[in-house]
């Protein structure tokens, strides 16, 4: 009965998150599945918004992608309304989408940002922070630390809402108990 409790706990601290983080935007799943399929769809929506990364050509060299795939991000950004076009610059459309953890595309969008993590790994500056720590715990202080990790998101995205964009960064958080 006490691990039903604690599955119910988590489950709704799962929907929680959904509920949490603002959206502008909801996309159609065909949109999403194109948005969230490479990490430059959002990293190239991500860039638009930084002074001096609002061309292809900028966004291209400072991703490493090639011109040809980001013109392609960059024309299905502005078709679907994720980012306009003034004056010759890309520009940031609505600045929120989320992808709920129910979305059978979510997995996805995790693994293309986690192999971009593996990447840089073996380029570790020291303003960069890769933290691996496989631990034992209580079953409670398990479901505590989760709701910790959840109040972070929340003043992670306070302090996101009011950041002016100069670089872009990647959080990725994974907590989950390793069982078979």
């Amino acid at each position: 009965m006490l691990e039903v409790l604690i599955w119910l706990r988590l489950k709704a601290l799962s929907e929680s998150l959904k509920d949490r983080l603002s959206r502008d935007v909801i996309l159609s799943e065909e949109t999403n599945a194109i948005f969230y399929s490479q990490w430059f769809y959002t990293a190239a929506k991500l860039a638009s918004s930084i002074s001096g990364l609002q061309t292809p050509e900028a966004i291209s060299e400072k991703l490493g992608v090639p011109l040809f795939s980001l013109n392609k991000a960059v024309e299905f950004l502005t078709t679907v309304g994720l980012c306009i076009e003034v004056d010759g610059k890309i520009k940031p459309g609505p600045a929120n989408t989320h992808l709920g953890a129910d979305s059978p595309l979510v997995g996805r969008h995790h693994q293309n940002w986690r192999v971009k993590g593996f990447e840089k790994m073996s380029l570790l500056q020291s303003s960069e922070l890769f933290l691996t720590m496989p631990a034992t715990l209580a079953r409670s202080d398990a479901i505590l630390l989760r709701t910790k990790i959840v109040e972070f998101v929340d003043e992670f995205v306070k302090v996101l809402d009011s950041s002016k964009g100069e670089i872009i960064h990647c959080l990725n958080v994974d907590w989950f108990e390793v069982r078979k």
